[in-house]
This record gives C-alpha cells, sequence and structure tokens, in this order.
C-alpha cells in the first residue's frame, strides 16, 4: 500500500507528538484497548474505520505498539 502525501504528514505528526509528550516507544506486544473520540472537520458522512486505521498504524509506525492487531 502506498502512503499519500497527506498520509505520511499525519504519520509525521503523530511520531512528534508521540516524542513530544515522552510515550514510551516500548513496542508494546500485549493485547489493549484504545479509547478514540473523534472531532470531524464538517457534517459529511465518513466511514470511522478509516479515521482509526490512519491512527493506529501511525501508533505501530512510532514504535509505541508492535501491531495494531493487538487492539
Amino acid at each position: 500500500m502506498v502512503i499519500g502525501a497527506k498520509g505520511r504528514a499525519y504519520r509525521h505528526a503523530v511520531i512528534a507528538a508521540v516524542i513530544e509528550q515522552g510515550v514510551p516507544r516500548d513496542r508494546i506486544s500485549c493485547r489493549l484497548s484504545v479509547s478514540i473520540d473523534a472531532y470531524p472537520p464538517d457534517n459529511r458522512r465518513r466511514d470511522i474505520d478509516n479515521i482509526n486505521k490512519a491512527l493506529l498504524d501511525a501508533i505501530v509506525a512510532a514504535e509505541v505498539i508492535e501491531d495494531d492487531g493487538l487492539i
């Protein structure tokens, strides 16, 4: 899968936020749960799974968790 320019920028922003906030980059490898509050910028219909996918992939790229399949 090829990630577009906006996707790469988002991924870099998530990685920067992880580093800035001092989140441990331990590659968590146990089962876990995640709670996400999403605030879309407008009232257009969206597939909420797309928001989760981008965020969870970015957290894996930031080396916080080993695999988003653990969630």
